[in-house]
């Protein structure tokens, strides 16, 4: 008897298989019944052969034959492993300039693989890829490959061996999960050697030595700091205060005078002439002794003597992207090494950072100088027709220090062989040089609203209808008492709590200010000492009207 099972051949009758330990009671009932064998004629061994072969076809029917990978699917997963085995995870970042030196650009840094064997070009070509794939704002280049030091990858630091991966990673013994090279664009990389180079020249080397006056104006926030009449104006300056609640010695009053709105209303004061009864009594304390050799000479004599003083074994360089003419050239003037006795070196180039071809010596300055002024003309500090500009009020560029910039680089253009400003106005010029001729017209006004008055008063066809518009268009500029004390304590009324401390008047001196002045943390009101009632009236209405802002409106 064989167990149905496992086949076992079992040594005699039992209810057990003797190998498996499966129940087998029914083969001896079977025996002992006689008719499964017996009846077909088919003895134990065929019956259970046959049972075991519809078991195996059930089994077989319950599990699919797994599939085994074609050839192709063998040759990708082989080159895909190989691929990582013989690439290595590098970083690669962005560098820029950055106040004249190559600083890394944060938030630029990825991963890259690349073959431990790859050479300079090839990975600075993955890397321009990589950096142009993840970051929109990287434009085409050209592009240079640095080391974290800002050098140009050439050959391995200190070596003359060429660049590889594994030779550099030799060299630093760092990983090459550690390892971060840069790229930065052409046009950076190169004005950042030019200004290396000119500052590690001893000849070109600056000291810039500020005084005490010069100082204060840079660490203003609003206004220059002018010396009051009888100090020297060198190295005798007084501090700039935004408050009276610092003490210093010499003044009256105990408390500093605010200098911040004063100034403000001696730069921005109206121009009022003075009657020639009048004129007496304002001394002059600008004058200059008379050199008649000086008054003898002319404009274009005065301007090639400046331009001897020229030095041309020294240069200032631009690099100019035609484009944007005024970036550039605000750069380049605001450079430390910038200096006007030196001569200039344009370099012009495209939006893509590409140089021009050829060598300034002397026609791509002067280019430059002639776009530099008619991008001045441009400029948010002068209004008016284009061809006769008037200087104008604009607090963002005396925060940039427009104005001086502009100056400047209208002084650099006429020594240097470039174009004047050609687009101001003859009563601008005029006054600028000393000369009290002024002759303007109603032309001049772009206000549409004042101009449009303004013609309506100078066409008026009779008297009647002179004053009818006088009367109807009277800019009338008499404060309130809310502005009043708005100005002197910070509030337009009184305060339920009421105020503390109590408002206070104080004078102050004809040569400190001629406008009025105020304390609000000390809710003082500073009124000047004047001559008259109505230049008290003026001077009044005017200081309080611009006030808004200490002193930038």
């Amino acid at each position: 008897m064989y167990c149905p099972f496992c086949g076992q051949q079992q040594a005699s009758k039992s209810a057990f298989c003797c190998s498996c330990g499966k129940d087998i009671k029914f083969l001896c009932d079977v025996d002992k019944t006689g008719t499964s064998g017996e009846a077909t004629g088919k003895s134990t061994l065929e019956l259970f052969q046959t049972f075991r072969s519809v078991k195996e076809k059930e089994r077989r029917a319950c599990f699919k034959k797994k599939k085994t990978p074609s050839k192709d699917n063998l040759k990708v997963v082989k080159l895909t492993v190989a691929y990582f085995i013989v690439s290595l995870s590098i970083s690669v970042g962005l560098m820029g300039l950055k106040d004249g030196v190559l600083k890394t650009v944060r938030g630029t840094v990825l991963p890259l693989l690349m073959r431990p064997e790859s050479d300079a070009d090839e990975l600075q070509r993955a890397a321009e890829q990589k950096m142009k794939t993840f970051d929109r704002n990287v434009h085409g280049g050209p592009y240079v490959l640095l080391y974290p030091d800002g050098t140009k990858i050439t050959n391995i630091p200190g070596t003359e061996v060429p660049f590889t991966l594994n030779e550099y990673k030799e060299a630093v013994g760092k990983a090459y999960q550690r390892i971060t090279l840069y790229i930065c664009t052409a046009e950076d990389f190169f004005t950042s050697s030019q200004e290396t180079s000119s500052e590690s020249n001893s000849s070109d080397s600056e000291v810039i030595i500020m005084s005490p006056t010069s100082a204060e104006f840079n660490a203003a926030d609003t206004l220059a700091w002018e010396p009051a009449d009888g100090e020297s104006g060198t190295d005798s300056a007084a501090p700039v205060l935004f408050s009276d609640s610092q003490e210093g010695p010499g003044t009256s009053g105990g408390v500093l005078e605010t200098a911040c709105y004063s100034k403000y209303t001696q730069l921005y004061a109206p121009i009022v002439i003075e009657d020639k009864d009048d004129s007496d009594s304002v001394e002059c304390s600008h004058d200059t002794p008379e050199d008649t050799e000086v008054d003898q000479q002319s404009l274009s004599e005065i301007t090639a003597n400046l331009a001897l003083e020229i030095d041309h074994r020294a240069v200032s360089r631009f690099n100019i992207c035609r484009s944007n003419i005024w970036d550039g050239a605000v750069r380049g003037f605001k450079r430390a090494t910038f200096s006007e006795k030196k001569d200039i070196l344009v370099k012009f180039s495209d939006d893509e950072g590409r140089f021009e071809e050829g060598l300034d010596t002397g026609g791509p300055k002067r280019e430059f100088l002639s776009l530099l002024m008619k991008e001045l003309n441009k400029r948010p500090i002068f209004d008016g027709p284009v061809e006769s500009r008037y200087l104008v009020y604009n607090s963002t560029a005396i925060r940039e220090d427009e104005y001086y910039l502009a100056g400047k680089m209208i002084a650099v253009s006429i020594v240097h062989g470039g174009p004047g400003p050609n687009f101001l106005s003859e009563d601008l010029v005029s006054y600028i040089s000393g000369q009290s001729s002024f002759k303007a017209s109603v032309g001049d006004i772009t206000d549409e609203e004042i101009g449009k008055v303004l013609q309506e008063i100078q066409y008026s066809p009779s008297v009647e209808i002179l004053q009818d518009l006088m009367i109807r268009n009277k800019n009338d500029s008499s404060v309130t008492l809310e502005e009043v004390l708005m100005f002197a304590t910070g509030v337009p009324c009184v305060p339920p709590a009421g105020m503390s401390p109590l408002p206070r008047l104080q004078f102050l001196c004809s040569t400190t200010s001629t406008f009025p002045m105020a304390n609000t943390c000390a809710n003082i009101l500073k009124l000047p000492l004047l001559d008259t009632y109505g230049a008290f009236k003026a001077n009044m209405n005017f200081g309080i009207n611009n006030s808004p802002g200490f002193g930038c409106v």
